[in-house]
């Protein structure tokens, strides 16, 4: 399926093989996708392609992609992208509405152009997905990426803007599993938080101006350098446990 405008219905079913929406495929202006409130995408398909939505062409464009629910089978994948085949100028991904589905094990992944001034969410408004025991892959321009999992989740790492950084905003109302290398949002806030489990840090945390927040429900284990030139760094629990 091919489209530069709104999506105004549901689309697919349980019974519905991977599904592949191309926007503004000529790479001009800011066409971009946006699903209409209520106007779900679902598929029971369980793949790595279960789900693809890529705006924009390796030439140009600046098109967006506005959100609403995506559902697949359980551990299928989810991925929308804004720098198709490499473009450098699309727009940000948001959701208005409704949620990512990928059931357990599933992946979500999220990208706009690394260099630009797109984002993923906002820090009013997250890119709600669900997943107990799935996967997020993320790449942010300088607006960012802010997303709220209901279940357990494992933040893979993410690819920030390496001029001015990159905001980073991850919740798991689980467990929230850290990558194994370190991120640096630079001068963007870095905020990390499992509000129904215990956090461990996995790798060097830091930024330079920005604020570094980390939060565990039951326990925060910091076991790696936490580094900031001249940011606050806040570390919590929320019910109960140390931070140690």
């Amino acid at each position: 399926m091919c489209s530069s405008d709104l999506l105004a219905a549901s689309l697919g079913g349980a019974g519905t093989g991977t599904i592949a929406i191309s926007a503004n495929t000529d790479g001009a202006g800011s066409e971009g996708f946006s699903q209409a409130a209520g106007a779900a995408i679902s598929t029971g398909n369980a793949t790595t392609a279960a789900v693809a939505i890529n705006v924009n062409a390796t030439g140009g464009g600046s098109g967006g992609a506005a959100l609403d629910g995506i559902t697949t089978g359980a551990g299928g994948t989810v991925t929308i992208r804004t720098d198709t085949g490499g473009n450098a100028t699309g727009g940000s991904i948001t959701q208005a509405g409704g949620t990512i589905s990928v059931g357990a094990a599933g992946v979500v992944d999220l990208r706009v152009p690394v260099s630009s001034a797109s984002g993923i969410g906002t820090s009013t408004t997250n890119i709600q997905m669900a997943s107990n025991g799935g996967t997020l892959n993320l790449s942010a321009g300088t607006g960012g990426a802010f997303v709220t999992n209901g279940g357990n989740l494992t933040l893979n790492a993410p690819t920030l803007n390496a001029v001015a950084g990159s905001d980073l905003a991850v919740t798991a109302t689980g467990s929230l599993t850290l990558p194994g290398s370190s991120i640096n949002t630079l001068a963007g806030n870095l905020s990390l938080r499992s509000t129904g489990s215990s956090l461990s840090t996995a790798a060097t945390l830091g930024t330079t101006s920005g604020t570094l927040s980390l939060s565990g429900k039951t326990g925060l284990n910091v076991q790696h350098a936490l580094q900031t030139g001249s940011g606050p760094i806040d570390l919590a629990t929320t019910t109960s446990g140390d931070v140690v």
